[in-house]
């Protein structure tokens, strides 16, 4: 995959971030469109697995931030330090907040596996390129 690097001269912190992103997109990045073959319930599907995956794997971490401080531990990142405690030490609030941790642990698996699902699907029985472009293309010599 050939990398397109933005010289942009200068930029801002809030720029920064946005430039960081667009450099690394592919230089033909109608790749990453969706077939106008495939269904418009198939391409809103894969999307909303997508950004539910995104917004799910947010919320799991925080609720085990959250669940493990209310146990009245330290959330310790390598060692290094501690992430600051969120939630004062409540046990019966630990127990809620590491059942919804748990949900939604699961819910990120169900999801991952559904999309390891469809594109076998796409691979094995439509016999479309979707999964073919999500891979990485073999190196050139």
């Amino acid at each position: 995959m050939n990398l397109q690097l933005v010289d942009e001269g200068r930029m801002t912190s809030r720029d920064g971030a946005a430039n960081t992103a667009w450099a690394l997109l592919p230089e033909d990045s109608t790749d990453l469109a969706p077939d106008a073959a495939t269904p418009l319930i198939e391409q809103r599907a894969s999307l909303g697995a997508q950004y539910a995956l995104y917004v799910l794997l947010f919320i799991t971490t925080v609720l085990g931030w959250a669940g493990t401080n209310a146990y009245g531990d330290p959330v310790n990142v390598f060692g290094l330090f501690d992430f600051p405690a969120i939630v004062g030490k409540d046990q019966a609030l630990s127990d809620r907040i590491f059942v919804w941790h748990l949900i939604c642990g699961i819910l990120v698996g169900a999801i991952v596996a559904l999309h390891v699902a469809g594109a076998l699907y796409h691979w094995l029985v439509k016999r479309d390129s979707v999964l073919q472009r999500m891979l990485p293309e073999p190196e050139r010599s």
